[in-house]
């Protein structure tokens, strides 16, 4: 078994700033994620955010005036998880085709 990690107040605020910098770029830019839609990331980086504010709780505890201000930023809001920050296309024989919205369905 491995021990559980501590970390130091100053990882988790620097943890802090690069998600929220992280969730802003994809959320403007997009992402390179074949797999998942740009919301489910964006959620996702919103729940490490979370994550990160109950580290500093419980590394702080009752000292509310030692708690950092990144403590109190307001959480990224919420965004549908079929949210892409850019319309796919694809790029063909020198056109720019639209990519396709519907849904495959897999067959085994």
């Amino acid at each position: 078994m491995s021990k559980k990690e501590v970390r130091t107040l100053k990882e988790v605020v620097s943890d802090i700033h690069d998600s929220y910098k992280r969730w802003k770029l994809l959320y403007t830019e997009g992402g390179s994620d074949p797999s998942w839609e740009d919301g489910m990331n964006l959620n996702l980086i919103r729940g490490h955010c979370t994550i990160y504010k109950r580290e500093i709780e419980t590394i702080l505890g009752d000292k509310y005036f030692l708690y950092p201000d990144e403590y109190f930023w307001p959480l990224p809001p919420e965004v549908p998880s079929t949210y892409m920050a850019k319309k796919r296309e694809l790029k063909c024989r020198g056109m720019v085709l639209e990519a396709s919205e519907r849904e495959f369905e897999v067959t085994w």
